[in-house]
């Protein structure tokens, strides 16, 4: 183990002291109004730090898991063990010239002041109480650094794997620098084990040069007696586009917080996700876009599918700043809710101090519709199968968003699996395109 680069060892000081001084995140913050942490009270989130380096921790996973959790149709894949950079176990490939793709503690070592150059400067710790845990107390992460005019031709998937030899909490640092007009697909999945209490804080810091295009899909799938909180920031350069995808499914509560500021003219960004929760789970989301400059734009759509107990959460905020005319922004969040025990909670906002915009936000909360219901099941649809159908078709709207990439059917069927409607998308690949049967099972109107 080596010892830190004293920056980075003030660094870290400062994210502690900050974290002392704030505390844990309280409801009576508006951010965090739908998202309680008490879970994380009583956990010691700084157990485990090493005082330096990541080994390689491929002896704490089984190689199987890591192959059962690879995506189709991508071209690498960077794997992480509590926290910390798996390199045996990862699949690097072969990446264009001059793309790196790995550990952030390696390259703290390999190449400090390319790091400090842009770690801590996207995401603030200054107020924001997890953030400066993960600064205080992060061991490894994810280090991407695509050069200008380079173009990685498939997705590349990052997998973040806790395992029962695990601390209290990790705290993964991931750091995204795209060059300008850089194109990249990245593919993060967070899983663990189910026997047990974990905590994840993650933060992911975004840089986006001019013309940078950059697809992040992050999949939270955690273990049911898991914390997950994950906080992505980016920064976007002139002609940018940024397009996240949030799919949360797993862990006891989870909440995934992007905020993008488009501080460029022509920069924009797609906000995108679906949330299914049930049982006692509490799923959340949160969002901010800075309009800072004139003639950008930004789309979000975010979708609830809440069951029995759980609840559902999802409050996104835009500022349209003096000075950034012709701004294109939109919200709109959906919400099923398929038990009477279910709660959505939905609050996009808008905070417009230019004239010379476009702006829309809404809001809806409902249920399955009886009378599509009852058109299943008078052709002969069992009452479940019924259910998944509608259901289905519901959160099809969120997952057409994924893109066409071979990994999006994946997931597809991952969502589909939670519920309980993998039947319907066996139907639709037995009428393949060119069949002559036009039926359709789901009536006009059946969301």
């Amino acid at each position: 183990m080596t010892s830190e680069q004293p920056w980075l060892g003030a660094l870290r000081a400062r994210g502690r002291a900050r974290f002392e001084a704030l505390g844990l995140p309280s409801t009576k913050a508006e951010a965090w109004r739908y998202f309680p942490t008490r879970s994380l009270r009583g956990v010691d989130l700084g157990a485990g730090r090493p005082a330096g380096g990541a080994p390689d921790r491929l002896e704490a996973i089984d190689p199987a898991r890591v192959a059962a959790a690879r995506l189709p149709g991508t071209v690498a894949c960077a794997v992480f063990v509590d926290g910390r950079f798996a390199a045996a176990a990862s699949d690097l490939g072969e990446l264009p010239a001059g793309v790196t793709i790995g550990s952030l503690a390696a390259a703290l070592a390999n190449d400090p002041e390319r790091v400090r150059a842009h770690l801590g400067s996207v995401a603030p710790s200054e107020g924001a109480a997890l953030v400066a845990a993960n600064e205080s107390w992060f061991a490894d992460g994810l280090w991407v650094d695509v050069p200008a005019n380079t173009a990685v031709a498939g997705p590349v998937q990052v997998l973040f794997l806790t395992t029962d030899a695990a601390g209290p909490a990790t705290h993964p640092r991931n750091v995204v620098v795209m060059g300008r007009s850089a194109e990249l697909t990245l593919v993060l999945g967070w899983s663990g084990p189910a026997g047990r209490a974990y905590a994840t804080n993650a933060v992911t810091e975004l840089v986006l040069g001019d013309n940078a295009t950059l697809r992040l899909t992050n999949v939270e799938d955690e273990g049911a007696g898991a914390t997950h909180v994950h906080h992505v920031q980016a920064r976007q350069g002139r002609d940018s586009t940024l397009r996240t995808f949030a799919l949360s499914l797993g862990g006891e509560s989870a909440r995934t917080s992007i905020r993008a500021e488009l501080g460029a003219s022509g920069a924009s960004c797609h906000l995108d996700g679906l949330y299914l929760a049930a049982g006692a789970q509490r799923l959340d989301h949160y969002t901010e876009v800075d309009h800072q400059a004139p003639h950008t734009a930004s789309n979000q759509y975010y979708a609830g599918v809440i069951d029995d107990k759980a609840v559902g959460s999802y409050l996104g905020v835009v500022f349209i700043r003096e000075g950034a005319a012709k701004t294109d922004a939109s919200q709109l969040n959906k919400n099923l809710l398929l038990a009477p025990g279910a709660t959505a909670n939905s609050k996009p906002q808008l905070e417009i101090d230019h004239d010379d915009v476009k702006a829309s936000h809404g809001t809806t909360v409902g249920q399955l519709d009886d009378k599509a219901l009852f058109y299943l099941l008078s052709r002969a649809i069992g009452p479940e199968e019924a259910r998944g159908i509608l259901t289905l078709a519901f959160a099809q709207d969120a997952l057409s968003r994924l893109g066409d990439d071979a990994y999006a059917a994946t997931l597809v069927h991952r969502v589909a699996a939670k519920l309980r409607a993998e039947a319907v998308l066996d139907a639709e690949a037995e009428l393949a395109p060119g069949d002559d049967d036009d039926d359709d099972a789901t009536p006009e109107g059946a969301e």
